[in-house]
């Protein structure tokens, strides 16, 4: 069993935290070079090499892009905002 000390929480701690570019495409011109999904493989590979300089080894392959790919699918997709 684990204990958790609610000292530790954050005092404004949420559930979802979901970004919406619309904001500064309107005021900035900024559009993303990269897709989310681009994105997503980026930062799992990025955590494999980091794990790596601190002696484990994530193989991080086709099957866990294509899981994070199918969450943010399944999450965000045409979702209006």
């Amino acid at each position: 069993m684990v204990k958790i000390d609610p000292r530790y929480f954050r005092p404004a701690e949420v559930e979802t935290l979901l970004g919406d570019p619309s904001k500064a495409k309107a005021k900035l011109g900024w559009t993303p070079e990269i897709t989310v999904h681009q994105m997503c493989a980026e930062m799992l590979a990025a955590d494999a090499e980091e794990a790596k300089k601190h002696g484990y080894n994530l193989n991080v392959g086709i099957e866990e892009v294509l899981a994070c790919r199918l969450f943010f699918y399944a999450k965000f997709e045409g979702q209006k905002h």
